[in-house]
């Protein structure tokens, strides 16, 4: 008869303990997930973020002399180029009327 492989108890210890930290991640982010702790964490990444665009966006300008945006689509934030912006619209990702002086007020930055 063949005897079957048993599984370590560490391997179960591992797994048990795998299982306890998934869980607990999952209800804490359930007991967070719509309170102000959350939001302001949130906040604060969306910010980072912005941050880091911009960075991004002015060392692109010195590379290239175009002018670029930090935009908000479909809840990121990118760097978008004035090219860019204008294959979007001929895409119809972005409206036909999108000019430029509403492009200035929802964009969060501008190069110059």
């Amino acid at each position: 008869m063949a005897r079957e492989a048993k599984q370590s108890l560490l391997l179960h210890l591992i797994t048990f303990i795998y299982i306890i930290i998934v869980v607990g991640i999952y209800k804490i982010y359930k007991l967070f997930e719509k309170t102000v702790v959350l939001r302001f964490l949130k906040r604060i990444y969306n910010i980072i973020a912005i941050q880091f665009c911009i960075l991004e966006a002015n060392s692109l300008h010195r590379l290239t002399d175009q002018r670029y945006y930090v935009l908000k689509i479909d809840g990121k934030i990118r760097v978008f180029s004035t090219k860019q912006i204008n294959l979007l619209r001929k895409k119809h990702f972005f409206s036909k009327n999108l000019d430029y002086y509403k492009l200035q007020q929802i964009s969060y930055y501008q190069t110059k």
